[in-house]
């Protein structure tokens, strides 16, 4: 039986760093699912999201609300509680469209991981309504 799963992810990243993150989506195990992609684009200064939607027909692209500066180094994320509250509305509309369009999962995922081609498989046998895993 194919899972029907949504990968949401609000993204605002250095192009490297992005580029790696979709490498990693693109190689995910997917023959018992079926996956849809939705990206809020914060924006960023590069094509790298449209390029990806463009190799695939189940990705849509979002825009972000421009207020908010967002800053980070080498070392740490600066967030301000401003920027807090739009990741989260963000990550609530990703919420509402998982349950509008009747997804089986949702997984919100950071644009600055390098997922294991076996995630999906592996949380779906989980078979648990809330997983929050770090490795």
């Amino acid at each position: 039986m194919n899972h029907r799963v949504l990968i949401a992810s609000p993204v605002k990243q250095k192009e490297r760093i992005l580029a790696e993150f979709l490498d990693s989506l693109a190689r995910l195990e997917v023959s018992q699912v079926e996956l849809d992609f939705v990206f809020i684009d914060d924006p960023n200064d590069h094509t790298l999201l449209a390029r990806f939607a463009l190799e695939r027909p189940n990705v849509r692209i979002l825009p972000g609300d421009t207020k908010g500066d967002y800053h980070c180094d080498e070392s740490t994320h600066y967030w301000q509680e401003d920027l807090i509250w739009k990741v989260a509305r963000y990550k609530n509309s990703f919420i509402k469209m998982a349950l509008t369009e009747k997804f089986d999962f949702l997984f919100l995922v950071d644009s600055d991981l390098y997922l294991d081609p076996n995630t999906l498989p592996h949380l779906i046998s989980l078979k648990k309504d809330i997983v929050s895993e770090v490795s």
